[in-house]
């Protein structure tokens, strides 16, 4: 049997897009057949694969391999120390995916063909780890899958070999959901700054009436000074595991997606706005929803104004209330969008992601 490893710098169970993106991928090769290996930092004791399998609506098995027994602040040693395990641990005859730079660079320099991806640029000590790759390993051992086309000359990359490839859904996760619309506006994801959260509490505002359900970890709202919990129609349903997302969001009318010019991550200082592909979006396209968003040109390839979404300028509090009430006034004239959504979904879909990957793999 052919096999795949992965290795990512996560802990199970966790909260963030990061793990989702890697598990899926990691389902998704174990679909096509592959034994599948992922290799972390840490595994909760108590969380089995059964429990795995459902949070993240997961549908193949594959192993699970982890350094530490306990979750704790990951340092810069303790990634090195995952690149020395996961080169003990990994056939290199395998297709070989790492979201770790220094796993990476390691397998590389042990002469481990090995692919790379990234989503955004790399900080601290392994900016220049990777900065300084050019001079000790050789190029034909080093792969890279870019989450954006951005990411090629920020990090100078023109003449390597690479792959730029959006995040993806799995379609099927959302066609056996029959749920009825029951609610209005909905927004799941971050309550970091900058994704969105600004906006929806400027809407909530202009339209006491009109209720705002937002599903995202609590523990974020404390960058807010908790002024968005004083707003009476802004409801936080807490964090939802993956599972639960196609329904959360075919019951609404409304899917918001706001994100402004400057997006954050959770690292210090890590600006994500030239450089990202939400997977939020794609699961908003495959709920065949209305989908009411920023027109950012990072995502234009995909999202696309009166086809599959109503984009609108970011900074524009007005325009963004005159095109909420015109939905809500009169939706059907918004059929077609629906519609398009998932056309759009479809295509891109982690089976399609990962035959690309496959297929570049080989070359």
């Amino acid at each position: 049997m052919k096999k795949f490893h992965y290795v990512a710098e996560i802990n199970l169970p966790s909260r963030s897009a990061y793990p989702l993106h890697v598990l899926k991928m990691c389902d998704t090769f174990s679909g096509l057949k592959y034994k599948v290996t992922l290799i972390i930092f840490n595994k909760k004791n108590n969380l089995n694969f059964k429990t795995i399998k459902r949070k993240y609506n997961l549908k193949n098995n594959f192993k699970i391999k982890y350094l530490y027994n306990s979750k704790k602040k990951y340092n810069f040693f303790d990634r090195c120390k995952l690149a020395s395990y996961s080169v003990k641990e990994i056939d290199k005859n395998s297709i070989i995916i790492s979201r770790s730079i220094i796993t990476s660079l390691y397998l590389s320099y042990n002469k481990i063909e090995n692919i790379l991806e990234m989503h955004h640029v790399p900080q601290k000590i392994t900016r220049f780890l990777f900065w300084i790759r050019n001079f000790i390993i050789q190029k034909k051992y080093l792969k890279f899958i870019l989450i954006h086309k951005n990411l090629i000359k920020k990090l100078s990359l023109h003449n390597e070999r690479k792959i730029v490839l959006d995040d993806a859904v799995d379609i099927n996760d959302f066609k056996n959901v029959n749920e009825k619309i029951k609610f209005q506006c909905v927004y799941t994801g971050s309550l970091l700054k900058g994704k969105g959260v600004e906006i929806i509490e400027k809407l909530a505002e202009k339209n006491p009436k009109i209720n705002f359900n937002i599903y995202g970890d609590k523990n974020e709202l404390k960058s807010w000074n908790n002024e968005l919990l004083l707003k009476k129609n802004i409801f936080f349903k807490s964090y939802a595991d993956y599972f639960q997302i196609p329904k959360i969001l075919k019951k609404h009318k409304i899917l918001l997606m706001p994100y402004q010019e400057k997006v954050y991550g959770l690292g210090t200082n890590l600006e994500l706005s030239k450089f990202m592909s939400p997977m939020k979006m794609f699961d908003y396209l495959a709920a065949g929803r209305i989908i009411l968003a920023s027109k950012l040109n990072i995502y234009s390839h995909i999202l696309k104004n009166n086809y599959n979404a109503i984009l609108v300028d970011p900074n524009n509090i007005n325009l963004w209330n005159n095109k909420l009430r015109s939905i809500l006034k009169n939706s059907i004239q918004f059929n077609n969008l629906k519609k398009n959504s998932i056309i759009t979904a479809s295509k891109n879909t982690w089976l399609i992601r990962s035959s690309k990957i496959i297929k570049f793999n080989k070359y």
